[in-house]
């Protein structure tokens, strides 16, 4: 059986982890990274690894979740990496920001019991 990359970004350790921890117990493959300069280094060395989620926190230091995700989408175009973030300060305009975008998903924080593995087995479906 296949595991799917998923690139977990998240300025917060306690998060990275239980989120790395949830997804690793669904199955994923998952890496970490601090900060969008991580996740642009993550993505770049680890081609191979064909990441094909990022669940990103929309607020961060250095690199914004919006910023990360315009210079993913215009350096990864070919990849078809599908962006899902999570958030503490949902709202729908909000949401509608992120998925003009391009943004597949926006999870709202803290991250209820199946919806992370809902929403992703949704995702990594219609990928299919």
């Amino acid at each position: 059986m296949t595991k799917h990359h998923v690139l977990v970004v998240d300025d917060c350790e306690d998060v990275r982890f239980l989120l790395s921890l949830r997804l690793q117990n669904l199955g994923f493959e998952v890496l970490e990274a601090v900060d969008g300069h991580d996740a642009l280094s993550i993505i770049e060395e680890d081609y191979d690894k064909e990441i094909e989620i990022i669940l990103l926190d929309v607020m961060m230091p250095k690199i914004s979740g919006p910023k990360l995700i315009q210079i993913i989408k215009e350096r990864y175009e070919g990849r078809n990496i599908k962006i899902v973030c999570i958030t503490a300060h949902y709202d729908e305009d909000i949401e509608t920001d992120l998925r003009s975008i391009g943004v597949v998903d926006v999870i709202k924080k803290p991250i209820k019991g199946g919806v992370l593995d809902k929403r992703l087995r949704t995702i990594i479906g219609s990928a299919a």
